[in-house]
């Protein structure tokens, strides 16, 4: 005689009625990674992404040279720029947990390159102050980083520069969710129509997968 499972079989009807259910529903939604991208966005998001990684890299090589890691690079860079932060507005900054970013700054404080000071309108409130030697050691870094770019650039024409300039610094600022002027929008629109880009022998440079080295 047959054994029947009433677990068994309700189990199965129940997964059968789902199913059915699932293909007479609406259609999913379209995931963006089919939406196409236009082939000039993706050739800027490459170069973008190649040029940061080369950056990033030639910028731990030169930190070697000095006595401070990336991550005090970062910190110190954020304090030269925008002044006195608390631990919460710098590990915000740096996209660090509070106690991450304490820990770091406790290394830099024993390195003499910070200083812990209490507000003066509100003594609860603890800000990092730069001080001297942090400031000299992050200049003398953006120095020796600006001179690897002079070296980059020695080849370029002057004009080519002040137009990499122009078109990074509205990038920038595009990003930034500021206005880009029209007259920047009119100077891309004619320097496209001027050819620019990369050649197709550079595409095949750069495809040689040796890239696949930088993140």
């Amino acid at each position: 005689m047959a054994h029947f499972d009433a677990t068994s079989s309700s189990r199965d009807v129940s997964l059968s009625f789902d199913r059915r259910e699932a293909s007479t529903g609406p259609p999913p939604e379209r995931s963006t990674l089919d939406v196409p991208v236009d082939p000039a966005v993706a050739e800027v998001e490459w170069l973008l992404r190649y040029i940061s990684g080369i950056i990033k890299q030639r910028g731990r090589e030169i930190l070697r040279d000095f006595p401070i890691t990336p991550p005090q690079f970062v910190a110190l860079q954020w304090l030269k720029e925008h002044g006195d932060m608390t631990i919460g507005e710098l590990s915000e900054k740096m996209y660090l947990a509070n106690s991450t970013t304490t820990d770091l700054v406790d290394r830099m404080e024993a390195s003499g390159l910070v200083r812990r000071v209490r507000s003066a309108t509100d003594r609860r409130v603890v800000y990092i102050h730069l001080l001297d030697k942090g400031r000299t050691i992050i200049d003398a870094v953006i120095r020796a980083r600006q001179r690897y770019l002079a070296e980059v650039l020695a080849s370029f024409a002057p004009e080519d520069v002040e137009r990499l300039i122009a078109l990074l610094g509205a990038l920038y600022r595009q990003m930034k969710g500021e206005p880009v002027s029209n007259r920047n929008r009119e100077r891309r629109a004619s320097d496209a129509a001027e050819g620019g880009g990369r050649s197709d022998q550079a595409r095949e440079e750069g495809s040689d997968g040796s890239a696949d080295r930088h993140p």
